[in-house]
């Protein structure tokens, strides 16, 4: 240390020290030019944005939703703040419908100096371009858990029971209904409401809905003298021009017995009605071959029935009409 001490001083109090200073000066200053000058680059994600798509339609798929954009420049320039104001964009005038195509990745740049070079590392994104629908479907609660022994389920039900969805027509044809999230009746002994959202699923990644909260209503009640009978559902006054086959043929009805007398699914009548429809209308178009359609559920106890319906399970079934 003492050695290091006497070299300073000995450069200090030696030859012209206001020259030496100058240079020391002079080399700083060489250093910080050099370091302003040298291209240096920075690179930052941004999301890519959607341009001139039309009103009807939609992107269903991205191969990517954001891009990694490369800045060159001087240190001093690259300390701009306007750089994150650059933006990137696929131009989508012009889209082609149902199939996957390959866009470029344009840059949009804001008030960046000439100087500063900009690029998209990713040139081209693949995006498939779909028709944009608007669907109801069915909503579904979901029930979960066991209610203490000595009570029953006797009806479910969720408010409302259909929401509107818009997406790309190829996810849309595949959506019949929708889940809310999990009620748990763990514990429950009496009729309860929860709010509830939609359950979590990745096929509605590009879908948006009407209503995204619901009130889940379930009724439980005492077992005491309640028969839960499962019944065949029947079509009533189908039409022979066409076939009709329903999503599910089981209804499940809760009676009341009396007086201790047994009551069989025999008791009970359970069906469903598509006379009403006006399949006419329905099926005017040629190419239509068929149609589904959600009906209500009927359910009548049979003349000498010893009991009361109080409640039956589903409430409306899926049918599916076919022109022979």
């Amino acid at each position: 240390m003492k050695g290091l001490a006497d070299k300073i001083i000995k450069f200090a109090t030696g030859g012209d020290l206001l020259a030496k200073l100058i240079c020391l000066a002079l080399a700083v200053i060489l250093w910080m030019l050099v370091t302003s000058s040298k291209v240096e680059t920075l690179k930052f994600k941004i999301p890519i944005t959607l341009k001139n798509l039309a009103p009807n339609l939609i992107v269903s798929n991205m191969s990517s939703r954001f891009v990694t954009v490369q800045f060159e420049g001087r240190n001093d320039d690259l300390k701009n703040p306007m750089l994150k104001s650059v933006k990137a964009f696929v131009n989508l005038e012009n889209a082609s419908v149902g199939q996957p195509k390959y866009y470029p990745v344009e840059i949009e740049k804001q008030e960046i100096p000439e100087e500063i070079t900009v690029a998209a590392l990713i040139r081209e994104v693949l995006v498939t371009v779909d028709r944009k629908e608007n669907k109801w479907v069915e909503v579904v609660p979901t029930i979960t858990g066991r209610v203490p022994e000595g009570k029953i389920i006797i009806d479910k039900t969720v408010t409302p029971d259909r929401v509107k969805v818009t997406g790309p027509q190829s996810v849309l044809n595949a959506i019949q209904s929708v889940e809310t999230d999990e009620v748990s009746v763990d514990n429950e002994t009496a009729e309860f409401e929860r709010q509830e959202g939609l359950k979590k699923d990745d096929r509605f990644k590009n879908v948006t809905f009407g209503t995204t909260l619901f009130t889940v209503r379930v009724v439980i009640v005492d077992a005491k003298n309640i028969s839960a009978l499962g019944c065949q559902l029947r079509i009533r006054n189908a039409l022979r021009d066409y076939s009709y086959e329903m999503k599910s043929t089981q209804v499940v009805v809760y009676v009341r017995t009396k007086d201790n007398r047994a009551v069989t699914p025999a008791d009970v009548d359970a069906f469903i009605d598509p006379g009403e429809l006006d399949l006419g209308a329905m099926f005017e178009d040629e190419k239509v071959s068929s149609v589904w359609r959600e009906l209500p559920i009927i359910v009548i106890g049979k003349i000498g029935a010893a009991a009361d319906i109080i409640s039956y399970l589903p409430k409306k079934v899926w049918i599916k009409i076919s022109r022979k």
